[in-house]
């Protein structure tokens, strides 16, 4: 909630929560919000709402502090993967398994289709101006698109390693929207490379490697200071703090805004 004060949970069958994250009392819920298993929970603290992805590509617009279902929306015909919000706005970006992005509005119902990616996309990161909306997936490309209009603005292409197309797993974009941090993987199971991208050049300008096996979450603060959380000791070498963490499984990484340097790690284990 705004106050950090509730825990928002879903299940494969298409039902909401909400509880205490101390006691663990339920403060609403189970509501019934989808017809297939819930994939994504995204809380919009700016109009306390909540928004859960579902497998068979609906999105449902809760009201976080009832638990009411205010309506759904048919993002897309596919498995919806992550969500993103710009507050300011009010525009959300959906994703889906098929590499097909949409965007509606929290108050109205305009949805738009972003087709580009070759292959299955993954993360997807919106500027804080709400002005640029910017997706990676494994196809090896990082996109930019404009995300009031959805016109494609780039097609940024990860340095490849012996001629292998590198899955983009996680991006994080700097405050200004000047720049994103991109973390791919050539095979899994190797060690991930984290790239800084100047979306302005659409050009690679650094990159680094992991020490180990293991994922790596970029996220910019407030301020611009951009951290590399995971093995990635010499992150100062494309000008980032580093701090070391291990919580195993899939996760992704989502910073909390707006307090620095908290993060909420979501996976499927």
């Amino acid at each position: 909630g705004d106050a950090g004060s509730l825990l928002f949970g879903a299940d494969l069958s298409g039902r909401v929560l909400a509880c205490d994250p101390l006691t663990g009392e339920t403060v609403w819920g189970p509501t019934r919000a989808g017809g297939a298993p819930c994939t994504v929970v995204r809380y919009v603290s700016g109009t306390s709402t909540l928004l859960c992805g579902f497998l068979d590509g609906s999105v449902a617009v809760i009201d976080a502090d009832t638990g009411m279902v205010v309506r759904r929306e048919a993002a897309s015909d596919d498995q919806v993967v992550s969500i993103a919000v710009d507050e300011g706005t009010g525009e959300v970006a959906v994703l889906d398994a098929g590499g097909m992005m949409s965007i509606f509005d929290l108050g109205a119902s305009r949805t738009d289709a972003l087709v580009g990616h070759e292959s299955w996309v993954n993360p997807l990161a919106i500027s804080r101006d709400g002005s640029t909306l910017i997706s990676g997936a494994w196809d090896g490309n990082v996109r930019v698109w404009d995300a009031r209009t959805g016109e494609p603005r780039a097609v940024i292409a990860m340095p490849r390693d012996g001629g292998v197309t590198p899955a983009v797993l996680e991006l994080a974009m700097s405050p200004d929207g000047a720049e994103c941090v991109a973390v791919s993987v050539s095979r899994f199971g190797e060690r991930a490379t984290v790239h800084r991208v100047n979306l302005a050049a659409g050009q690679v300008v650094s990159s680094v490697t992991a020490d180990r096996v293991g994922r790596v979450y970029p996220a910019f603060d407030e301020g611009g200071d951009l951290y590399l959380l995971g093995p990635v000791s010499r992150a100062e070498e494309i000008g980032a703090a580093h701090r070391e963490i291990d919580i195993g499984g899939w996760h992704s990484a989502y910073p909390v805004l707006p307090y620095p340097y908290r993060f909420v790690f979501a996976g499927l284990d």
